[in-house]
């Protein structure tokens, strides 16, 4: 399960820096896209965050025997809007960030790999995934707040 969660972030990451290169996170002293997956960050770390796609992972699962497993994927992410308009164009800088989830979302699979070396192995298989559902949009104090479900489906390996 790992590896497609690996290869479904690091996707993300990548297409976000070709969609928007200027959405972008400090983290540990490193600028980089602003994906980033809340159980390989310290505890507490996520919970201010803005114009950040935060993903956590649910259980995974198998429909049928022989059939591809699957997990939800959720990506949540919040706005103030901009500091020059007091914030007061939230929810247009709410509408962007879907916007660019859709975008960097599609095409809907990506090649499974093995991101533990220098170089990451192609794994020989694919992962896949739905089309994201997003649910309400939540206001806190000046944040506007949106989320949308995704299921990824992956062949596991056999041997490691």
């Amino acid at each position: 399960m790992q590896f497609a969660k690996d290869s479904f972030y690091i996707l993300l990451r990548d297409r976000l820096a070709v969609v928007n290169p200027q959405r972008t996170i400090e983290v540990a002293g490193e600028t980089r896209p602003a994906v980033i997956v809340a159980e390989n960050e310290c505890a507490g770390n996520t919970a201010r965050l803005t114009g950040t796609y935060l993903l956590e992972w649910h259980q995974g699962e198998r429909a049928e025997l022989g059939g591809p497993w699957s997990m939800q994927c959720g990506i949540t992410f919040r706005t103030a809007g901009t500091a020059a308009l007091d914030g007061l164009d939230r929810g247009r800088a709410l509408a962007e960030l879907q916007a660019e989830l859709v975008s960097i979302l599609e095409p809907a699979y990506t090649e499974k790999r093995d991101y533990r070396g220098a170089t990451p192995k192609d794994l020989g298989t694919r992962i896949f995934w739905s089309t994201p559902l997003f649910g309400e949009i939540a206001a806190t104090g000046a944040v506007l707040s949106c989320g949308a479900t995704t299921r990824v489906y992956f062949f596991p390996e056999v041997a490691q």
